[in-house]
């Protein structure tokens, strides 16, 4: 599967970005942004950058810190499921870390979360419930089956006068039951 690649620029002499970066939710580890940099509208050095990471806080006001890859003059940022888990707008920020402890974050700016058509967390139709529990309840019997036909193993395997031929027919006989 191909990545989808955002490319963004983000101010690092700003509050505040509006820009447009919409995943669905837990749509990851296929998802990536390529941040630029810059001040000033000039594209931002990052060869004295060590680290850089995102940072954000989700609508359920968890907060979040993920390590990004610096490449090429950008920050390149991976979205994990844990960053998009939640609906709605997450907030977020770069923060940059140099070799002599110097920090920086870049603008704010938000990554729109929606949802999916479909949750597989949750089934909605009568007739997928219906074939679930028929699915269970022949899983169960077959279980029921197995068990048996184990305890008669069990019982003739314990008894001292059987013979291997009439051994091999009951293992024979209950492996084919299983399957």
């Amino acid at each position: 599967m191909r990545d989808i690649i955002n490319k963004v620029k983000i101010a690092l002499d700003k509050p505040l970005e509006r820009i447009s970066i919409s995943v669905k939710k837990n749509d990851s580890n296929t998802r990536k942004i390529h941040f630029t940099l810059t001040q000033e509208g000039v594209v931002y050095n990052l060869d004295n950058v060590k680290i850089a990471a995102i940072i954000g806080i989700k609508p359920d006001n968890k907060h979040f810190y993920n390590d990004c890859v610096i490449k090429d003059n950008e920050i390149q940022y991976t979205i994990t499921g844990q960053s998009i888990c939640v609906e709605g707008d997450v907030k977020c920020e770069l923060v940059l870390f140099g070799s002599n402890d110097e920090e920086i974050a870049s603008a704010t700016f938000y990554i729109h979360v929606y949802e999916k058509l479909f949750d597989e967390d949750v089934v909605e139709s009568t007739n997928e419930y219906k074939l679930l529990k028929a699915i269970i309840e022949e899983s169960d019997a077959n279980l029921k089956k197995t068990i048996e036909y184990a305890e008669q193993v069990e019982k003739l395997a314990k008894s001292m006068v059987i013979d291997k031929e009439e051994l091999d027919e009951a293992i024979t006989e209950a492996f084919n039951n299983i399957s």
